[in-house]
Parts: structure tokens; sequence; C-alpha cells
């Protein structure tokens, strides 16, 4: 079991969504507000990556068939494919 300690969310919004990686356990990804935040538990009081999209994230999601690619969808109804790796967005429909 691992303790995550104190996890800063870089804003003063509450983390609304955890999502664990499917393939690497000590990798999630958390929402706040428009943000998606990448963690790797094994250094937990330093962020990964921080994605930024438009409005308020309401669900995300990684992709099982490549480890880096998560998506995200918000209250603007856009979809939009990250690369956590590359802390970039890949396509936004």
């Amino acid at each position: 079991m691992h303790s995550l300690g104190k996890l800063s969310t870089a804003s003063n919004l509450e983390v609304s969504q955890i999502e664990c990686h499917p393939e690497l356990p000590q990798v999630v990804a958390s929402t706040s507000g428009n943000n998606v935040l990448v963690w790797d538990l094994q250094s937990p009081e330093q962020q990964k990556t921080t994605l930024n999209g438009f409005k308020q994230i309401t669900s995300i999601s990684w992709r099982q068939a490549q480890d880096q690619i998560l998506a995200s969808a918000s209250q603007d109804n856009n979809l939009t494919l990250w690369d956590a790796k590359m802390s970039t967005a890949i396509k936004r429909v």
C-alpha cells in the first residue's frame, strides 16, 4: 500500500476524480477544475504532468493500447486525447 502524503493540485480546486493506469499501477491521473494531473505514486510529492483543458473536466480515462494516451471530457462538450508523456493535446473533438 502506497501512502500518497499531501498531493498539491496546483490550484485551490478539489480533486474530483482519480483514474488508475490499467497497466502501470503506480501512475494515476486526477482532475482538478480544468486540469488533468498525472502522478507517479513512487514520487507523490512531485506532480508528473499537468494537462490544461478549457473548461471543467468531467471525465478521464486511460487508453489501454497505448500507455501514454489519456482521454478527457469537459463541460464545453469537448473530448480531448492527450499524450501524457509529452504534455500535449493530440486531438480535440
